[in-house]
């Protein structure tokens, strides 16, 4: 029997965060099955913590936000503002795109600045939160802690990490509140799209 060799498909990342949402909730599904037909005593799941359960429980997929090039900044920089974006994103389930052929629940548009003052230099920024339209729907802003840094003839070269990883963390972080404002006044907690 002779076979063929697969070629490797390249598959965007939003696209293997639903597979793994997809697998992890369908290995819940049948631990959580097999754990209710168990006699013989405890269910394949026991060994669980109580805490560990209901996160196993909560799969779901992640909220798709298409991420355009960022105006503002070094290329270098604005590379680095993506990378701790998603990786923060990622961390509280939201996928951040790239590919504009993926279909995406919001987009995010950024511009970045730099400001020198006194105590040291910031980072000024606004993100436009758009609907599928490209309405915007809410606009989140903030500045980064001023940091000490040399004087030199590019600021972007000099911001340091924790400054960049600051912003990451406020903008997700207004993203998350932003979505827990609208449940709330939907008056249907648990719903939100983030």
């Amino acid at each position: 029997m002779a076979f063929r060799s697969l070629t490797t498909l390249t598959v965007p990342v939003s696209v293997q965060a639903r597979f793994k949402a997809l697998v992890c909730a369908a290995v819940t599904g049948v631990a959580a099955g097999l754990a209710g037909c168990s006699t013989a005593g405890p269910g394949l799941m026991s060994g669980l913590s109580n805490e560990a359960q209901p996160e196993i429980m909560k799969a779901k997929q992640p909220v798709l936000i298409s991420m355009p090039a960022i105006t503002g900044g070094s290329d270098a920089y604005r590379q680095a503002v993506m990378r701790q974006l998603n990786q923060t994103a990622t961390a509280r389930n939201i996928a951040l795109v790239t590919d504009e052929k993926v279909l995406c629940d919001f987009a995010l548009r950024g511009y970045i600045m730099t400001q020198r003052e006194a105590d040291g230099l910031k980072v000024l920024y606004v993100w436009d939160l758009l609907d599928k339209s490209g309405n915007r729907i809410n606009r989140f802003s903030g500045e980064t802690t001023p940091v000490a840094v040399a004087a030199t003839g590019d600021d972007w070269a000099v911001i340091p990490a924790k400054a960049t990883g600051e912003m990451a963390d406020k903008t997700v972080s207004s993203l998350v509140a932003w979505s827990a404002g609208q449940q709330t006044a939907a008056g249907q907690p648990g719903v939100s799209k983030l």
